[in-house]
């Protein structure tokens, strides 16, 4: 163990509170003298980013805390005697007021950052953010969503218990698995995949499918089968060709989507890819509502454009 080194981070961390109680004085004075004036300044915001150099989240710290601190003595007091950081007085900022200081200033001596924001937040709620993807380069994009507390804990024991060496690579593992396991458009590309996979290794051999017919076993289905749902195989060959898209005119819908009969199964309408297509909800339950019209009137309209 090196202690010199760990001698050394103390002093420094000692250093950058005493620097930082200092700042909380001077900018005070500046503050009230306007001194920030007489370097051709407007504010002790400029003063601060333009001819200290201060960062502006820094200059938002430092100002929030000296003119909230000038107002309650008592925060002063216990920032001045080390028992409360900066950071953590800037925390409070926004909700400490001389009627309720007695409340505030414990909480921040004994609470993380992270549970003061919390209390913050109950005291003081805001708005839920929308979620939101904002593009940042060509490859690479940002996602700002709000998340609740139960979340955030199972995302954080996910991160735990996984071999993943950031929170991106973890939940780009766990959306390939949702995916694979709920994504009708990845089974159907495996599916063919594989079809054509064997037709190729028959192929090599001299063989031909046909020349081998296996035999159906009982819960296989054919397009002439009796029964309403339309078998998995020709439900895989619709997904592949609509691309898991809502193929009604202008729609690209790829939620919730569904498979409809073109001409409805009640009236004769078979489970042929002529005679399927690929649906949103909204646009399948106003097709369905539109044949239902036509029957009750006895009299066929024409159906609306899919296409």
């Amino acid at each position: 163990m090196n202690l010199v080194l760990h001698h050394k981070a103390l002093f420094c961390v000692k250093n950058c509170r005493t620097s930082e109680k200092e700042m909380i004085l001077v900018l005070e004075e500046i503050d009230k003298d306007k001194t920030y004036l007489a370097f051709g300044k407007p504010s002790l915001w400029r003063y601060c980013v333009e001819t200290l150099g201060l960062t502006e989240s820094e200059t938002y710290r430092f100002i929030q805390v000296t003119r909230t601190s000038a107002k309650i003595p008592e925060l002063k007091a216990a920032i001045l005697t080390g028992e409360l950081s900066v950071g953590k007085a800037s925390r409070i900022t926004s909700v400490i007021t001389p009627e309720n200081q007695d409340t505030w200033i414990p909480k921040a001596l004994t609470s993380t950052h992270r549970e003061i924001e919390r209390e913050i937040r109950q005291e003081n709620p805001k708005p839920i953010p929308k979620e939101r993807i904002k593009v940042l380069t060509p490859t690479r994009s940002e996602l700002r969503l709000s998340i609740s507390i139960e979340l955030e804990q199972k995302l954080k024991r996910a991160f735990e218990v996984s071999h993943h060496t950031s929170m991106e690579e973890m939940l780009n593992s766990m959306t390939d698995f949702y995916l694979k396991r709920k994504d009708k458009l990845q089974k159907a590309e495996r599916i063919q995949k594989k079809k054509d996979k064997k037709q190729s290794t028959l192929h090599l051999q001299g063989k031909s499918e046909t020349s081998h017919p296996s035999t159906p076993t009982p819960r296989e289905k054919t397009a002439s089968d009796p029964s309403r749902e339309v078998p998995m195989p020709i439900q895989n060959a619709v997904v592949l060709r609509d691309r898991g898209q809502c193929q009604f005119k202008d729609c690209k819908e790829t939620k919730f989507v569904q498979i409809h009969h073109i001409r409805p199964y009640s009236q004769g309408g078979k489970h042929t890819l002529d005679n399927l297509t690929t649906l949103c909800s909204a646009h399948h339950k106003m097709m369905h509502e539109h044949h239902s019209a036509s029957h009750r009137r006895a009299v066929p309209t024409p159906s609306p454009t899919l296409f």
